[in-house]
């Protein structure tokens, strides 16, 4: 009787340990997932979108010297 309850619990055990180390599997490889994506979406954040912004920027200026070279040409 007492080996069938240490057999249960050691079987109960095992698959709380079991279930456990695959959540930590999971959770290292979301974790390592993340360290490695992160950086990838900051570089693409700053070398893509930001630079169309001020890409957008440096054209509003050159449009905006523009219309004073004109202006002053032709007064």
């Amino acid at each position: 009787m007492f080996i069938i309850i240490a057999l249960r619990k050691f079987r109960i055990l095992n698959l709380i340990s079991s279930f456990h180390s695959k959540f930590l599997d999971l959770f290292c490889v979301c974790r390592l997932n993340f360290l490695f994506l992160f950086p990838v979406f900051f570089w693409f954040y700053f070398l893509v979108i930001d630079l169309n912004e001020s890409n957008e920027f440096i054209d509003h200026q050159y449009e905006k010297d523009k219309l004073k070279k004109k202006n002053s040409n032709g007064a």
